[in-house]
């Protein structure tokens, strides 16, 4: 799930594929609207309170399912950062084990 990513790639490709569906869901999602209220008329439902509580839905299911999908993105980055700082402590205890083997070979210049 999280490893979808090259090596070198400073954004997951999945976060970056997520962000254009959700891009163009915002592109497609006003006429997805008027589409269903136009149907909605022809079929006979001529209510406004009806035209209303669609909108209504409509937002809600959008505002719901982002919501998850942002929960998600979080915890994807919460991941690959502590991934990465795992790395570095890592790195950082091979950096200081190295300046111990240097500090101690005898040094003829201090002589």
């Amino acid at each position: 799930m999280y490893n979808t990513h090259n090596k070198g790639d400073t954004v997951p490709h999945f976060i970056i594929w997520q962000a254009l569906i959700w891009t163009r869901f915002t592109l497609v999602s006003p006429f997805l609207f008027l589409l269903t209220m136009i149907t909605l008329y022809t079929l006979g439902f001529r209510d406004w309170v009806l035209f209303f509580d669609t909108l209504f839905v409509m937002m809600g299911l959008t505002i719901v399912v982002w919501w998850f999908w942002v929960v998600y993105t979080i915890a994807s980055i919460a991941y690959m950062i502590e991934k990465s700082s795992g790395r570095l402590r890592d790195v950082l205890t091979d950096i200081q084990s190295m300046k111990e083997e240097i500090q101690s070979f005898d040094n003829p210049l201090k002589k």
